[in-house]
């Protein structure tokens, strides 16, 4: 969710944030490019990560008394039984399944009582967060607990899960993952830590996203970033995408009612979170799947499960469903397309788009936001080499030659500001097209049998077609 370094600044304050947003900040000028450009993924390797869970329980105030967290997550005996589960649904086996068996969680350790920290809330909030970190490992090591196995160099995480918010953070659910802090030295011993701190979020939703958002964080320590809504400018949640545990991991999104021609005034949307996970008998929500340039930039796909286009370029292309059957390789088929957007005339961004198939109720995908039983594509643009997801959200449609058209020129301009609702999906006889840079990306159709999708891929072969007015 939100993180945060110690000195309190944003750990995904990437400095070439700025280009993100909408057009005309994304219109590039065509240039033939015969390959795409490489962008560097991370090495791919097998990871088996130890986890130190830590309870920590601010000093009680009997000023400002806090309240204590229901039952059964004030038991921290109860959550740790979940995080030392490797079946599905579980943070061992999501991981594992994201990246093809190559991260496991290869031993948990939690202590089995809540450590008390030697400041109240009111007291910590005000300080850093690496303070708070230093009064959990401290309250811990109080308790005989080592640190020894859980290091970095261990591929040790250690999750500190507190009874309350993080620092002041007056509301809603907060994780935050604090890479690269000072070595703490405790006792006699210096320990060099990654440490994850989740705040109590069991009061605030039933059922709560703690399991979502330790997936989350452990995502940040496996080396991956957010995604992003095009809408993020100016918004209290500024990743927002349901369609990626890296962005919104609760599984926030909001269902629109269909408007009819008796329709007065706006009416309210319905609140969903959790996903559709949110029901009486689930005790934890449960994270979607990652995004597939997420798999792709970590080495957790195979080069040949990745087509990728530049230009010029004209191609057919099966896409097969993320976690689905495995992809027929004979038959070409793929789990990713990746289109590289010709550079600009100034420098080399190294941009591109990447599209994948998604279905609702594959593996961990049943807290998609699709409110339409059948398999969607999803497009993504990447900014630079930097690695910024943003989810490709375009409401307004045309109609051209037999298929329902969507120009990137409105992207962003939903009012709604929701990029979890009809214009992120494109479906069969549906049309994507960056108009500046002469990329075409027509569904032509879907198999049930093979799960694939049929796309037909043009960069730089067509004429500009016919441009809407609001595009101009």
């Amino acid at each position: 969710m939100i993180i945060v370094r110690a000195d309190g600044s944003g750990r995904d304050a990437h400095p070439g944030m700025a280009f993100l947003g909408v057009p005309p900040t994304w219109y590039v000028p065509a240039q033939a490019q015969a390959t795409p450009t490489p962008v560097p993924t991370l090495t791919p390797q097998a990871q088996n990560l130890n986890i130190l869970a830590l309870f920590c329980r601010y000093k009680d105030d009997p000023i400002s008394p806090l309240p204590t967290p229901r039952s059964p997550y004030e038991n921290p005996n109860f959550i740790s039984s979940q995080l030392q589960r490797v079946d599905f649904p579980s943070l061992s086996h999501f991981w594992s399944a994201q990246s093809g068996g190559q991260v496991n969680i290869a031993y948990v350790y939690a202590y089995p009582d809540w450590v008390e920290l030697q400041g109240t809330y009111e007291y910590l909030k005000n300080l850093s967060m690496l303070n708070l970190v230093f009064e959990c490992a401290q309250a811990a090591f109080s308790k005989g607990v080592t640190f020894s196995g859980f290091e970095r160099q261990n591929n040790g995480v250690v999750l500190m899960y507190f009874n309350y918010f993080l620092m002041g953070q007056n509301e809603g659910p907060s994780g935050v993952f604090q890479p690269n802090i000072p070595p703490l030295i405790i006792g006699n011993t210096t320990y060099i830590i990654d440490p994850v701190l989740i705040a109590n979020i069991q009061s605030r939703y039933v059922p709560p996203p703690i399991l979502s958002i330790t997936a989350h964080e452990v995502g940040h320590v496996l080396g991956l970033d957010h995604s992003y809504s095009p809408y993020w400018r100016g918004e209290p949640q500024p990743y927002g995408s349901s369609w990626d545990v890296m962005s919104d991991a609760l599984g926030n999104y909001s269902i629109y009612p269909t408007l009819s021609a008796t329709t007065t005034g706006t009416p309210s949307p319905v609140q969903k979170t959790c996903g559709q996970w949110d029901t009486t008998g689930e005790l934890f929500c449960i994270p979607n799947n990652a995004i597939a340039f997420h798999r792709y930039r970590s080495g957790w796909f195979q080069p040949t499960h990745v087509e990728e286009v530049g230009s010029p370029s004209a191609r057919i292309i099966k896409l097969k469903v993320l976690d689905s059957a495995p992809i027929n390789q004979s038959a070409n088929e793929k789990y990713m397309i990746r289109i590289d957007i010709p550079p600009r005339f100034e420098h080399d961004n190294r941009s591109f788009y990447t599209i994948e198939a998604r279905k609702l109720g594959n593996l961990y995908d049943k807290g998609l936001p699709i409110l339409i039983d059948r398999p969607v594509i999803l497009i993504h643009r990447i900014e630079d080499a930097s690695g910024v997801a943003v989810v490709v959200d375009i409401d307004k449609r045309r109609a051209m030659a037999g298929y329902e058209v969507r120009y990137v020129c409105n992207l962003g301009k939903d009012q709604r500001k929701n990029p979890n609702d009809l214009g992120a999906i494109w479906l069969t006889n549906q049309m994507f097209i960056d108009e500046k840079t002469d990329i075409q990306v027509k569904v032509i159709g879907y198999d049930p049998i093979t799960e694939t999708f049929t796309i037909d891929i043009q960069v730089g072969q067509n004429a500009p077609p016919p441009l809407p007015d609001e595009c101009q």
